[in-house]
């Protein structure tokens, strides 16, 4: 399930809604340069005028929740496929978990290394969330070495 919810964070992010939200004629956007339309970058966020109403009508709700909470939802969906104590009972099994992990690594890695991250870092200070997403990274750091750490293929450990 977190990983479903992970994932629906990340298509929110970059196309606005969700597939099965999609409806025709109802356009959205997902993280974009300037996402308010902003004047200038050198106005502080707390000087600009009308910035609730400009976060109202350019970050949906859909939007918003998906950058509060879409590492919430990768990290927890990383730590559901990485028990330790977990027998692994046939090769196949095997195989399937280090894929999810795998695949949650190298999404978030390539996440973090592109410019939709800058496009949440100016979502998250529009909506005043800086400290949170400094804390939601650093937790994604120590949560990645524990995950990594705990992983029985070397190859997952340099997705980040």
């Amino acid at each position: 399930a977190e990983k479903n919810m992970a994932s629906g964070c990340f298509e929110v992010m970059e196309k606005g809604t969700r597939s099965a939200d999609r409806r025709p004629g109802y356009m959205t956007q997902g993280l974009r340069f300037n996402i308010c339309g902003l004047e200038t970058s050198y106005t502080p966020n707390s000087a600009v005028s009308n910035l609730d109403a400009r976060i109202e009508k350019n970050i949906s709700t859909e939007l918003r929740y998906s950058c509060l909470y879409w590492l919430h939802h990768s990290l927890l969906s990383l730590r559901h496929s990485v028990k330790p104590h977990r027998k692994i009972i046939s090769r196949s099994k095997k195989e399937s978990h280090k894929m999810d992990v795998t695949s949650v690594l190298v999404r978030l890695g390539s996440f973090l290394q592109s410019q939709r991250f800058l496009y949440w870092l100016e979502c998250m200070s529009l909506m005043k969330g800086m400290t949170v997403a400094r804390d939601m990274l650093l937790h994604f750091l120590r949560q990645a070495d524990t995950v990594v750490s705990h992983s029985s293929d070397a190859s997952e450990r340099r997705s980040y």
